[in-house]
Order: structure tokens, then C-alpha cells, then sequence
């Protein structure tokens, strides 16, 4: 069942993908299910020349990672440095990113959880939900979670790694 879904996913971003189109959001999610599916070398190569948007080179980084690269501190640096830019100026444009680095680059849970908090109140869609999820529950707060979990409960959605996550902090 897992194998089918992955593969009608994969199919899904064939069309786009084979367009030609260069949309962020596209390469995000599309970059996200290789990650999930254990594929970093095709990230790289999807992403080797997306360095100047953050939510690209966020996931380049973490391919870069996997596959155990030495650009994956460089690229990691500069995302850490490109998000303290923010914060000096005020703003916080990719809170659910900067959770993500925070706990996946630099295994901060504390920093990832407050980030992914801070998130969760002006952005709540599913992947907000699970870098929340996944914040909590490496920094072991069961009761951050509690707005995801509330959300989960109300709302009916589905997903494997969520319900995961969820079981564990309840």
C-alpha cells in the first residue's frame, strides 16, 4: 500500500515537473517527498542551483546531509545566518523552515518547538502540523502539541506520520 501511494504521488508531480515549471512551492513539496522516500541524490540534483530561496536550500541541505556532503555545513550556515537576518529585522517569514533547521540541522528541539509554536498561529497546514508534532516530541513536551492535536482531532486528517507522532505525545 505504502509503495502505491508513493508511486501515484510520484506520478502526481511528473506533469508539473515535466513542464518546466519552476515554482517554489513545486520544488518544495516535490523535494520533501524524495526526502521522505529516501532520496536525497535526486534533491541534489532538483536543487543544486536553488540556493537563494530558504525553503529550497533548506531541503538541500538536509539531502546534502544524508548523503554525508560537505556543502551540507556550508549550506547550513548560511541558512542559520539568513535566519538571524530575519529575526534582527523582525521578521519571521519561514518560521516552519527555521523550525526545521533547528531541529534537523542543529538538533535544537527547544529552539525547533518554540519556532514551530510560534508557527502554528498564523500557519496551519498539515506540514506546520507535523514540524510541531515532530518538535515536540524530540524536545519530549507532550503539551505544546496540544493545538495540533486538537486540530487532528477536529478535523479528521490523516497521515501516517502524524498519527505516529501524535500516539506518543498524548
Amino acid at each position: 500500500m505504502r509503495l502505491a501511494l508513493a508511486f501515484a504521488l510520484m506520478l502526481a508531480f511528473a506533469p508539473a515537473l515535466a513542464l518546466g515549471v519552476n515554482d517554489n512551492f513545486l520544488l518544495a513539496a516535490y523535494a520533501d517527498f524524495l526526502l521522505e522516500q529516501r532520496r536525497p541524490r535526486e534533491v541534489v540534483a532538483l536543487l543544486k542551483d536553488w540556493t537563494r530561496a530558504d525553503t529550497l536550500l533548506l531541503r538541500l541541505a538536509l539531502a546534502e546531509r544524508d548523503l554525508g556532503l560537505l556543502e551540507a555545513t556550508r549550506h547550513a550556515q548560511i541558512l542559520g545566518e539568513r535566519f538571524a537576518a530575519e529575526a534582527r529585522r523582525g521578521e519571521r517569514l519561514h518560521l516552519a523552515e527555521e523550525a526545521r533547521y533547528l531541529l534537523e540541522l542543529r538538533g535544537d528541539a527547544g529552539a525547533a518547538l518554540a519556532a514551530a509554536a510560534e508557527n502554528w498561529r498564523f500557519q496551519r497546514e498539515p506540514r506546520d502540523a507535523l514540524i510541531l508534532l515532530e518538535a515536540a516530541h524530540a524536545a519530549r513536551n507532550g503539551p505544546a502539541a496540544a493545538p495540533v492535536l486538537d486540530w487532528l482531532a477536529r478535523s479528521g486528517f490523516e497521515q501516517e506520520r502524524m498519527r505516529r507522532l501524535a500516539a506518543g505525545l498524548r
